[in-house]
């Protein structure tokens, strides 16, 4: 996209996408288009921008609106006090300019969803401990041999190919699902909340809010007020989890799951089907997580923003990167670079090689060439003696009769020569 010299028109909620490839943003606000010159972060940092700077506006011009109405309030009062019309007019006047006046509207920035994760103490080291995980599907072997260590704090982001076996790392420490070999297990003083990639719930035709009240045993006013936290109000809570979109399922989950007491964190996708706005609001309330996380994603500003060790599966096994999503692809660049460099010189090796053999080919049919033309030389001299030999006994039959059958023979040796002096002609052509 970078390269592409032509205009784009661009809708994502990659909001690493938009930070490298957008040069201005639109966004669509009650209707009308508000434009920012910049990438993504640019946006963000503007709008808050603009929105401080239009509320003050706007406070400062109710400051002055509420100024003017109590002077034409306090000029009215006076004016029926002394009857005296001049000041009705000069507070009619005053309430007049109010309304001529240019007013900036009230800036309204939609609510957050001001929660945070309950967390539980944890006195251990080792939160997942995993050793030598094998797992196949069929013929095809996911994991092969896996070793898998989290501490305390750390805030691990799984990443590797489609079909790598990120999801099924992640489901067999939740014990969703079973190695072949190896074993798998939390520490001891671990509770641990997960968010599968494609999120469920035991009894789908629960509205919202029986869902919640169910899960988290509470009176339905504590569930509305919680609901309405995440975004979840009035009619609403009445809708049944089974009609919800991904985005809405995934936001159910988080809510119950953030009034859980826990000291891990497992998410497998937990962007996918969130919006921006939706996605900051779980990046703010991760922020205020102080326990451990690990986490699938393609997210990269996700990733850049709470990974701080990559774990990278490939070929069943992980590779461990202990920086940034931005450190992460930086060594991926320069091991792919060291890849090419090793790529070069074993095609210069072969390419040598193959001009070595060249060479040798080469000398070997030189050798056979000069070998072959002076072997039919010697045979081109033994049938000119022939034909001599011939013409000097042209009257004796029987040494006519047995040199002719001699000069056939030669012939006939000398045109298979011919022949195998033309292809070797050809091949011997051909090595250069």
């Amino acid at each position: 996209m970078k390269e592409y010299k032509g205009t784009s028109i661009i809708i994502s909620h990659d909001r690493y996408f938009l930070d490298k490839v957008v040069n201005r943003i639109v966004e669509i606000v009650d209707g009308k288009a508000e434009v920012y010159e910049g990438n993504y972060s640019y946006y963000i940092r503007e709008k808050q921008e603009r929105y401080e700077s239009q509320l003050a506006k706007y406070n400062q011009e109710q400051k002055k609106i509420k100024q003017l109405e109590e002077a034409a309030k306090r000029m009215h009062e006076w004016a029926k006090r002394a009857d005296n019309e001049a000041m009705h007019k000069r507070a009619f006047s005053i309430e007049k300019r109010i309304e001529r006046m240019d007013k900036t509207d009230k800036p309204v920035i939609e609510g957050n969803m001001n929660t945070v994760f309950q967390e539980y103490g944890f006195s251990g080291k080792d939160m997942v401990y995993a050793k030598g995980l094998c797992k196949n599907y069929g013929d095809k072997k996911v994991l092969d041999g896996l070793d898998f260590l989290v501490q305390k704090n750390e805030r691990i982001a799984v990443l590797g190919d489609n079909g790598s076996g990120k999801s099924t790392l992640i489901k067999i420490i939740t014990g969703e699902a079973e190695a072949d070999e190896g074993i798998a297990k939390m520490g001891d003083s671990v509770r641990y909340a997960y968010l599968p990639q494609i999120v469920t719930f035991e009894n789908p035709r629960l509205t919202i809010l029986e869902t919640v009240i169910q899960a988290l045993s509470l009176r339905e006013g504590q569930a509305r007020s919680l609901l309405a936290k995440y975004k979840f109000k009035q009619e609403e809570v009445h809708k049944t989890v089974e009609n919800l979109s991904g985005g809405e399922k995934s936001r159910l989950r988080l809510c119950i799951m953030m009034q859980k007491d826990v000291n891990l964190l497992i998410l497998d996708e937990p962007t996918n089907h969130l919006d921006i706005d939706s996605r900051e609001w779980l990046e703010s309330a991760l922020e205020d997580f102080a326990g451990t996380l690990i986490f699938v994603s393609h997210d990269r500003y996700f990733i850049n923003k709470f990974g701080s060790r990559i774990s990278e599966i490939s070929d069943g096994k992980i590779i461990d990167f202990y920086g940034d999503y931005e450190y992460y692809k930086e060594k991926k660049i320069f091991s792919r670079q060291e890849n090419k460099e090793e790529v070069r010189v074993k095609a210069e090796k072969r390419q040598h090689e193959k001009i070595e053999t060249v060479d040798k080919k080469a000398k070997e049919s030189e050798e056979k060439h000069r070998d072959l033309e002076a072997l039919i030389d010697s045979l081109e001299a033994n049938l000119t003696d022939i034909n001599c030999s011939m013409e000097n006994c042209s009257e004796d039959y029987e040494a006519l009769d047995s040199l002719y059958k001699e000069k056939v023979k030669i012939e006939a040796e000398l045109e298979k020569l011919y022949e195998k002096w033309l292809t070797l002609s050809e091949t011997h052509q051909s090595h250069y």
